[in-house]
């Protein structure tokens, strides 16, 4: 039996075959396959934008009020002190570190959530804790800190550490209570936020 291959072209007056619709269904196969590797290139590059430079967060809590608030979105700048390694959240570089005044996320103490707070005393800062009241060098009022043994014996912030209260002082879990976070352990500094609570993203 023989076999016949099917054209999609047509004949010329002599014969001759002009093939101007040829293979219109490879091309469109083609034309398919280019926009998959557009869309997933695309995609890979957006994940890894994300990894490397700016995460979007939403907030669960009330200890950053007024700043932030429950399910607002917060744009995090994961390369503000350095070139972070993703998932493991170690530095491969560190150029800057957290000063004060600046919002910072890091893992929580339990290591399985993260957590927002501002940044009120960077390393080598000066620090008095006295009579459940600690006292900073930039404000002007000493903040509460009842039985705060982990700030105790300190007279300034330990290198390579940052000192974090929430904003909200009557409600948030803070140094106060788990002492100094060591600069490696920041992930990134929020530098943007929705003016609404959207209910989507990752929570610090």
């Amino acid at each position: 039996m023989k076999n016949y291959r099917r054209y999609s072209g047509r004949l010329g007056a002599s014969g001759e075959n002009f093939c101007d619709g040829t293979f219109e269904f490879e091309q469109k196969e083609d034309s398919s396959l280019s926009i998959l590797i557009l869309i997933a290139s695309l995609a890979s590059a957006l994940l890894l934008f994300r990894l490397f430079f700016l995460d979007v967060m939403r907030v669960d809590g009330h200890s950053m009020e007024p700043t932030l608030y429950p399910r607002q979105v917060i744009f995090v700048n994961r390369a503000a002190y350095g070139l972070l390694l993703p998932f493991l959240n170690r530095y491969i570089l560190r150029w800057e570190s957290p000063e004060a005044g600046e919002v910072v996320v890091f893992p929580g103490p339990s290591g399985d959530r993260l957590m927002v707070k501002r940044c009120l005393a960077s390393e080598g800062e000066t620090i008095r804790y006295l009579n459940g009241y600690l006292e900073l060098e930039h404000m002007r009022e000493p903040i509460r800190a009842p039985d705060s043994f982990f700030l105790t014996n300190y007279p300034a912030v330990p290198q390579g550490c940052i000192l974090v209260l929430g904003d909200n002082l009557q409600n948030s879990i803070d140094s106060r209570n788990f002492g100094f976070i060591p600069i490696d352990r920041v992930i990134g500094k929020a530098i943007l936020r929705s003016s609404k609570p959207i209910s989507a993203g990752r929570e610090p």
